[in-house]
């Protein structure tokens, strides 16, 4: 059984943690209730044939953290960067939070997936960057900078409903195993 750290990291309440919570099947949370750190939970999931343990860690994303956090990026082997759909700052950070991950890591540029959370509150009237915005900053990660080897790719998500939460695990737990084997063909 191959382990994999997997980050989620992003704004303060852009719902990363009812993003773990909903992924290990315990719903969705009805009070909000800041993460004061960092919180650790795995579970294990079938992806390629192949019996795969996520350790999860859920980073608190408030500014006062950021060197706390700096401690629990080691050894990531990949992550979500989260942002609210409806909260463009928490998207409009999706660079400085995609900096922060690879400065601190330990291996420099890692598989990640933006998650553009709260996509339930569309239904609302509230706005809501689209979908394409999204996608044209994960395309930009992707052919910019040094990044070899994976690409950066976007999913709508909602915590509340839970659409889309496995799928980015899967997802991101294929984009690390194959970015893994790239390296190990020329270690």
């Amino acid at each position: 059984m191959e382990l994999l750290k997997i980050i989620l990291i992003g704004e303060g309440s852009v719902g990363k943690t009812s993003i773990r919570e909903r992924y290990l099947g315990y719903g969705f949370p009805i009070q909000y209730l800041p993460t004061l750190g960092a919180e650790f939970s795995v579970k294990n999931e079938i992806i390629g044939g192949e019996e795969i343990s996520f350790q999860i860690w859920d980073l608190a994303g408030q500014p006062v953290f950021e060197t706390i956090r700096k401690t629990y990026y080691r050894g990531a082997r990949g992550a979500f960067i989260v942002c609210d759909v409806s909260n463009l700052e928490s998207v409009m950070n999706i660079h400085n939070w995609k900096d922060e991950l690879w400065r601190n890591n330990g291996s420099g540029p890692i598989p990640f997936v933006i998650l553009g959370n709260k996509i339930d509150l569309r239904s609302t009237g509230r706005y809501c960057v689209p979908d394409q915005t999204l996608q044209g900053i994960a395309k930009e990660i992707t052919t910019t900078g040094d990044i070899k080897h994976f690409n950066v790719t976007y999913l709508p998500t909602s915590a509340k409903t839970g659409e889309n939460i496995t799928k980015a695990f899967k997802q991101l737990g294929r984009q690390v195993a194959s970015h893994s084997m790239y390296l190990s063909q020329y270690a």
